[in-house]
């Protein structure tokens, strides 16, 4: 049975939350080394405190519907930013512009193998990227949430990811607008 005969039969696909946080954890130290050269680890300490944090909010709609907070040092990310511009003097709105071109990466990565794992396609929002640590009120419980605590030599950063079943969140799209 072909991945589309499944959601049109609602027969789950099934996307583990072990699985997810392997593409998220993988994708971004991949794409880290590749960009930076930073090595990062996953964490298994205590401390979850992130130092002079940075918070980047990426939401992404179709069959994968989620919401992506990464909140980094910015230590880390200047040290991002200074790899990606090879050492130019950036403006204030020019570093922004290479953190979202980061997060952009990372992101396009992890939703591209997701959409493989699936064998569907979501898209993803332009990353909002606001200085401090980003806190939500009012916002949607999704199906399921992970928090991957990640070290590096720059600090502690946390990738957290609420998201829906797929085969339900395929439902909802396929239902269309309310009324229709």
């Amino acid at each position: 049975m072909t991945v589309d005969e499944k959601l049109k039969e609602g027969v789950a696909i099934e996307l583990d939350i072990a699985l997810t946080e392997e593409i998220i954890f993988s994708t971004f130290s991949s794409v880290t080394q590749d960009i930076s050269g930073i090595e990062t680890a996953r964490y298994t300490g205590r401390k979850r405190h992130i130092d002079n944090p940075i918070s980047a909010v990426i939401v992404s709609k179709g069959v994968f519907v989620s919401k992506i907070i990464c909140f980094f040092p910015k230590k880390f990310l200047s040290e991002v930013v200074l790899s990606m511009s090879r050492g130019q003097k950036l403006s204030a709105e020019d570093w922004e512009a290479y953190v979202k071109e980061y997060v952009n990466i990372f992101i396009g990565r992890t939703i591209s193998k997701i959409n493989n794992e699936l064998g569907v396609a979501s898209r993803f929002i332009i990353p909002v990227i606001m200085h401090g640590e980003y806190h939500e009120s009012g916002y949607k419980v999704y199906d399921l949430s992970l928090d991957i605590p990640i070290t590096t030599k720059y600090g502690i950063l946390r990738i957290h990811a609420g998201y829906d079943e797929p085969a339900r969140a395929f439902a909802a799209t396929a239902a269309g607008p309310i009324g229709k």
